[in-house]
C-alpha cells in the first residue's frame, strides 16, 4: 500500500448515537474496560492481541454528528477514509474524516465525505 499508515484513525458519524457507534465497534473484536459517560464511551477494543484504546462522544459537531477514535495505528484500517468507508457502509449513515493524518498543531480544512459508497473532497467548516 503506498499511502502511509495514520497514527490514529478518527472518523464522525452523521445521525447515529454513541451507543449504535459502541455496537458497530463491537463487531471488530472484543471490547473491555468499557466505560460511559453522558455523551461519551471509553472503551479498550483488542484486535488480534494488540489493545486498541477507543472514544466514542455523541453530538461533538451539532447535534448530527458523532465521532469515533482509536488511539493506535494498529487498526485494520491505514487511514481514517477506509474506516470512514467501513463505517458508512455498515451504518448506512454518512461518514466523514480528515484528507490526512493529523498531528498536534494542524487545522486541517480538506475532509473526506462518505456517503453510499461514494467519497468527495469537501471543506468542512466546523464552528
Amino acid at each position: 500500500m503506498s499511502e502511509q499508515r495514520h497514527p490514529d484513525i478518527e472518523v464522525y458519524v452523521k445521525d447515529r448515537t454513541a451507543q449504535q457507534i459502541l455496537e458497530w465497534v463491537e463487531t471488530l473484536g472484543t471490547l473491555t474496560n468499557h466505560k460511559t459517560a453522558k455523551d461519551s464511551i471509553k472503551a479498550t477494543l483488542i484486535i488480534d492481541n494488540e489493545e486498541i484504546p477507543v472514544l466514542i462522544q455523541q453530538r461533538v459537531i451539532g447535534k448530527a454528528w458523532s465521532t469515533v477514535w482509536f488511539d493506535s495505528s494498529e487498526t485494520h484500517w491505514a487511514t481514517d477514509l477506509e474506516c470512514a468507508h467501513q463505517i458508512a457502509k455498515a451504518m448506512e449513515t454518512q461518514t466523514r474524516c480528515v484528507d490526512s493524518g493529523w498531528q498536534e498543531g494542524d487545522e486541517p480544512d480538506e475532509w473526506y465525505k462518505v456517503h453510499q459508497g461514494v467519497e468527495e473532497k469537501i471543506v468542512w467548516n466546523t464552528n
